[in-house]
């Protein structure tokens, strides 16, 4: 899978969520928690909390 494609897909998988759950301070977390469970092909590899940061950027680009 391109990297394009992985984050087409959670993207589309954030959006899917409903909206008082998406928010920009606790939902990334619970999200990363999810895809963790469910998706765990969606993160990158890493240390530390590298692909939770790689996660957040995909979903709000470098507003965090």
């Amino acid at each position: 899978m391109t990297d394009a494609d992985r984050r087409a897909q959670l993207l589309e998988l954030w959006l899917a969520l409903p909206e008082n759950e998406r928010t920009y301070e606790t939902g990334p977390l619970n999200f990363y928690q999810w895809v963790q469970d469910n998706r765990p092909d969606l993160l990158v590899d890493g240390t530390g909390d590298y692909a939770y940061q790689v996660l957040r950027n995909d979903l709000f680009g470098n507003a965090n």
